[in-house]
């Protein structure tokens, strides 16, 4: 009962799944290098013309989200001297620094992405409200 059992399985797993088929770990090697060769970019390929944020970039940037929107990474107003994001960029500037890459307005990106607008904006330089008080930057 037992073999009949085994041999029907045998029969239903190499009819409907097919045959096992074992490639030598030699050949898998070669086939793997072959597709990486062939199909996988360099990462300066994937990632083109992008600016580094660095952990203390958000921490800075933070503080300032924080002042302009209660960190509303989200927030989005419409039209082109309103601001948004929870930077605060007004959506005209973001256009202008080539934020629309990455969303019509600042708040349509991801945090990181609109750290690299406004780095971009204050030249790489100075990061206000550091001190904790709130001001226009």
């Amino acid at each position: 009962m037992f073999t009949k059992s085994v041999m029907a399985i045998s029969f239903v797993a190499t009819t409907f799944i097919g045959p096992q088929v074992v490639i030598p770990k030699e050949e898998t090697t070669t086939m793997l290098h072959q597709h990486i060769e062939t199909n996988v970019k360099p990462i300066k390929e994937v990632l083109p013309d992008r600016e580094a944020v660095s952990p203390e970039d958000v921490y800075r940037w933070n503080k300032v989200a924080w002042c302009e929107s209660h960190a509303n990474w989200s927030q989005v107003r419409y039209g082109s001297h309103s601001f948004s994001g929870a930077l605060g960029i007004r959506n005209d500037v973001w256009i202008e620094y080539g934020g629309s890459k990455y969303g019509p307005t600042a708040g349509h990106a991801t945090p990181i992405e609109q750290i690299r607008i406004a780095k971009r904006i204050n030249g790489g330089g100075f990061v206000p409200d550091q001190d904790g008080t709130c001001s226009a930057w």
